[in-house]
This record gives structure tokens, C-alpha cells and sequence, in this order.
């Protein structure tokens, strides 16, 4: 697995934590889930 940084606004990032918090993941988990859903739908998976 690559790691990759990325700078995100402070509010997005705070929102970010919020989310995964609820849905039980963590913030890294919540972004490649989220990553994935735009590369799906793209292809038309989604």
C-alpha cells in the first residue's frame, strides 16, 4: 500500500473524523471508502 499526504481545510478535516467516528472507522478508512465510490462511479459501478 502507497501513503500519500494530502492538506485539507481544518473544517473538512474536523467533519471528516466526525463521520468515520459515527460510522465506526477510522479517518483513513472513511477517505478510501470514499475514493473508491468516485473510481466506481466513473467506471459506472456505483
Amino acid at each position: 500500500m502507497k501513503t500519500t499526504t494530502i492538506r485539507l481545510p481544518e473544517a473538512l478535516h474536523d467533519q471528516l473524523k466526525t463521520l468515520a467516528k459515527t460510522r465506526g472507522l477510522t479517518l483513513n478508512a472513511l477517505i478510501i471508502h470514499a475514493l473508491w465510490n468516485v473510481v466506481n462511479a466513473r467506471r459506472g459501478l456505483a
